[in-house]
């Protein structure tokens, strides 16, 4: 199999767990954004990073976009980093 040639998605949570955890839990996170219900997530990545206070997030492959202020989009991540989502409800209060 080629280096940069997907694997076959029915083998793909197999093969390569984290990518599908990563992408599972930033539609999750996305889902929860768009019901209005949480003012924003904090998006915590292997290593120890941590994207606070995501108010957008638009999924683009293997790769998420991430807008921490309402105008413009601030930053990239791929999605096999991220390994926890936190809420942050109205108010300022993360859980």
């Amino acid at each position: 199999m080629d280096l940069f040639q997907s694997p076959p998605p029915a083998r793909e949570a197999a093969l390569c767990p984290r990518r599908t955890t990563g992408t599972a839990l930033a539609v999750a996170a996305q889902a929860a954004l768009g019901s209005g219900r949480i003012e924003a997530v904090d998006l915590h990545l292997l290593g120890g990073l941590q994207v606070a206070g995501v108010l957008l997030l638009k999924l683009d492959g293997p790769v998420a976009h991430l807008a921490t202020a309402p105008d413009r989009w601030t930053h990239s991540i791929a999605l096999d980093q991220l390994m926890m989502v936190t809420h942050v409800l109205r108010g300022g209060i993360r859980c």
